[in-house]
C-alpha cells in the first residue's frame, strides 16, 4: 500500500513539473539595429519576428523610439534587449548604445546584451569555420574586417581595398561579405549576410556566447 502511495506521488509530480514545462513563456526579445543605413528593430514572442523598417538615413534620432514603441504595443514584458554596437557609422551607434542602456536600465527589459557587426554577419550560419573573414562594407572602398577562428573574432581592422587584396594574395580564407562584385580572392560562402535586426535575432540564437554585457561602442575607423 505505502509503494502504492508513493508511486502516485512520484507520478504527479512528474505530470505536474510537464505542465509546468509546457506553460513556461519562451523568452520576449527585441533586437535594434542603428549602425548604417537606416533603422530596424524586431520583437521576437512566442516564436514569431515582428519587424518595424526605417530605410531612410540618418532618421535613428527621430525614429528609434517610435518603432519601438510600436512593437511594445505587441509584448511590453521584454526579457532581453539585444543591440549592434559596431563598427558602423559614429552618429547611428551612438543612438542604438544610448537608447539601448535608457531602456533597459530604466526598467525597460531585464537583460541587456550587444554584438558587432561581424557577429550579425554570420547570423545565417549555423557552423562557422575558422579562417573565416568576414568583411563589412564601410565607405568608399574602405572596409572593416575580423577573422572567426575557434567561435570567436579576432581583431577588428578598418582597411582599403588595395590592403584587403594585399590580405587575401597572402592567405586563404572562407569569406562572408556583403557584396562579391569585388571578386574576393577565396572561398565565398553564399548566406544572407544582411545587418539588419532579424539578422542580430538570427545570430543570437546560433551564436549566444558572441553576445557580451559590454556596451562600449565599437570604433574603428576616426571620425574625421
Amino acid at each position: 500500500m505505502k509503494k502504492e502511495i508513493l508511486a502516485k506521488k512520484l507520478r504527479d509530480n512528474l505530470n505536474r513539473r510537464k505542465a509546468s514545462t509546457k506553460e513556461t513563456k519562451s523568452p520576449s526579445i527585441i533586437a535594434i539595429e542603428t549602425c548604417f543605413k537606416g533603422l530596424s528593430v524586431s520583437l521576437y514572442k512566442e516564436g514569431e519576428i515582428f519587424t518595424e523598417v526605417e530605410e531612410r538615413q540618418q532618421m535613428q534620432s527621430s525614429r528609434l523610439t517610435e518603432m519601438v514603441e510600436s512593437l511594445l504595443q505587441k509584448e511590453r514584458d521584454i526579457d532581453l534587449m539585444l543591440v549592434n554596437k559596431g563598427p558602423g557609422a559614429f552618429t547611428g551607434l551612438r543612438v542604438g548604445v544610448s537608447f539601448a542602456e535608457g531602456f533597459a536600465f530604466g526598467g525597460g527589459a531585464r537583460k541587456l546584451l550587444f554584438c558587432t557587426s561581424f557577429d550579425v554577419m554570420i547570423g545565417g550560419i549555423k557552423e562557422v569555420q575558422n579562417s573565416t573573414l568576414v568583411i563589412v562594407n564601410a565607405i568608399r572602398d574602405t572596409f572593416y574586417i575580423s577573422e572567426f577562428n575557434d567561435k570567436k573574432f579576432g581583431e577588428a581592422k578598418y582597411v582599403t581595398l588595395k590592403e584587403l587584396q594585399d590580405l587575401l594574395n597572402t592567405k586563404t580564407f572562407n569569406i562572408i561579405c556583403e557584396d562579391s562584385t569585388y571578386g574576393f580572392k577565396g572561398n565565398i560562402i553564399k548566406v544572407d549576410a544582411k545587418i539588419n535586426s532579424e539578422n542580430i535575432l538570427n545570430a543570437y540564437f546560433k551564436h549566444p556566447s558572441l553576445f557580451v554585457s559590454n556596451y562600449q561602442p565599437l570604433y574603428i575607423r576616426s571620425s574625421i
